[in-house]
């Protein structure tokens, strides 16, 4: 068992050291592709933050001040 993880790791060593030749082609389309992307998750994630903003409040007034009405 030792033995094969320990092929596996030399073999992805040698496989990432080893330069890699990449023929691609990036039209115009892709930046702004890219870009929409970044914007989509960046706002995406304020959304997110938003609607569970409440809670997380709740939450840290609970831990951090322990609330002696609710007991």
């Amino acid at each position: 068992m030792k033995k094969h993880f320990l092929k596996i790791i030399i073999l992805s060593g040698i496989l990432l050291i080893t330069p890699q030749v990449a023929f691609a082609y990036l039209d115009a389309g892709t930046g702004s592709q890219i870009l929409q992307i970044g914007v989509a998750t960046f706002i995406g994630g304020i959304f997110v933050f938003k609607a569970g903003y409440r809670k997380i409040k709740a939450l840290l007034r609970k831990i951090l001040f322990h609330d002696s009405k609710g007991k």
